[in-house]
């Protein structure tokens, strides 16, 4: 099998090749198809939230393929279901941290989810089962960034027909969560990022009203106030800028939610004023990944995707296969893009360098 491997933060990413790993207890050998690359891993490999103890590791949080072995004790799955990886639980058994060997002998960790691979021991409670007809390319995104967005929409915040809604950045999260306040029925969804062009055109394609480019806090309030002189029902952030959440608070009406997204850099701190305004209507929440169930929640998301399938595969703006995956993290870094792809499938490759 092969894999990405993160050796040492703010470096690139190594292409490693391992021995073909035989799952355990809870354990399922999934060949994965496609992985979606999150902001999550850009901090995890740039240390946004300190130093990583775990190094060297697998990388990646979402992704879907196919069930190539299951370890013993596993009940809910079986060689050659179709599968979606998601970070968050679900039923079934958690295995132990799998372990990887190298061709050389030299052992490597991941966690209960790695995507960024042709092969991984996935845990039994981050697997659920897709029908046949939901294309890999989408079913991964179930994994995180459209389900995040979704249940942000209608699980958390609980947004009703007619809310008023500004995102700021739109990712491959933010620019979901622009889709499910869409279909909400919200009246107003602002879009806001540091990048025009083909950015804004997508946030228009996911279903927002208005777009605003950006570039420093210093202007977002003002320029959010322009779009919304009561002030927003929701204000959303995904950047884990500090300011950009302050400026967001102000942005807000009187019994306005926050919702923080993006996770901001240790060590940094949040100043919310006027403070007053905690006691009198606004609230700040912070968001859990949409509070996804994805028992529950992934049969729903494949309904969405028969009745929408272009609206959810729009985010997707570019693909590269895995070897390429430091390319695809340079493009993430940009800003420009929505939601990128690795192809992890590599029939050939697996052949070969499988043992």
């Amino acid at each position: 099998m092969r894999a990405a491997v993160l050796i040492r933060q703010k470096e690139p990413l190594q292409i490693q090749c391992f021995k073909k790993p035989k799952p355990v207890g809870h354990q399922v050998l999934v060949r994965i198809h496609a992985s979606g690359v999150c902001g999550a891993q850009l901090n995890e490999i740039l240390g946004i939230k300190g130093p990583d103890l775990f190094l060297p590791h697998l990388m990646g949080h979402e992704g879907s393929g196919v069930v190539e072995a299951i370890g013993e004790s596993v009940t809910k799955l079986k060689q050659g279901d179709r599968v979606v990886l998601h970070w968050r639980k679900a039923s079934g058994g958690e295995g132990p941290f799998p372990r990887y060997e190298t061709l050389e002998g030299q052992t490597v960790g991941g966690g209960f989810v790695t995507s960024f691979a042709n092969m991984a021991l996935i845990a039994e409670n981050r697997l659920t089962r897709i029908d046949d007809d939901i294309p890999f390319d989408v079913a991964c995104l179930f994994g995180c960034g459209i389900s995040t967005g979704y249940g942000i929409v209608t699980k958390e915040l609980k947004l009703k027909a007619g809310a008023t809604l500004a995102v700021v950045g739109c990712g491959g999260v933010g620019l979901n969560v622009i889709q499910a306040a869409s279909l909400a029925g919200a009246s107003q969804i602002v879009a806001v990022d540091r990048h025009n062009g083909p950015k804004e055109l997508l946030a228009k394609r996911m279903g927002a009203t208005h777009f605003l480019l950006v570039a420093s806090p210093d202007s977002l309030l003002a320029e959010l106030k322009a779009q919304c002189s009561k002030g927003f029902d929701v204000v959303l952030d995904t950047t884990g800028n500090p300011r950009m959440m302050e400026e967001g608070f102000k942005a807000l009406n009187k019994s306005g939610t926050l919702m923080l997204v993006g996770q901001p850099p240790a060590g940094t701190s949040l100043r919310i004023e006027p403070a007053l305004d905690l006691f009198t209507g606004k609230r700040v929440l912070v968001s859990e990944g949409g509070g996804f169930d994805p028992d529950v929640d992934i049969p729903k998301l494949q309904s969405l995707y028969r009745e929408y399938p272009t609206r959810m595969r729009q985010v997707i703006t570019a693909t590269f296969p895995l070897g390429d995956i430091n390319k695809a993290i340079d493009s993430l870094q940009t800003g420009d893009q929505g939601r990128l792809l690795l192809a992890t499938l590599d029939e050939s490759a697996a052949e070969t360098l499988t043992p």
